[in-house]
C-alpha cells in the first residue's frame, strides 16, 4: 500500500494487531515513516527494511519482479 493511501488503506491490514507485517519501500525513508504510523496505530509486529529496496534488497541478491 503506497504510504500516501494507507491512512484510507487501514481495512486492507490484518485486523489482528499482533500479525506480522513487513514495510519497504526504495529508500528506507517513506516505509520509515509508514512503520511508525502503523505503530501509532497499534500494530505491534511490524518489520522495516531499513536498508531499503534498493540497498538492501535488490543489492543482496534477492528474487525481484518488475
Amino acid at each position: 500500500i503506497p504510504i500516501r493511501e494507507l491512512p484510507k488503506s487501514l481495512a486492507e491490514l490484518p485486523q489482528d494487531r499482533n500479525a506480522p507485517i513487513v514495510v519497504i519501500c526504495a529508500s528506507a525513508v517513506r516505509s520509515g515513516y509508514a512503520t511508525m504510523a502503523l505503530s501509532f496505530k497499534g500494530y505491534t509486529n511490524v518489520k522495516h527494511l531499513a536498508a531499503g529496496y534498493v540497498a538492501g534488497w535488490e543489492k543482496a541478491g534477492y528474487p525481484v519482479v518488475k
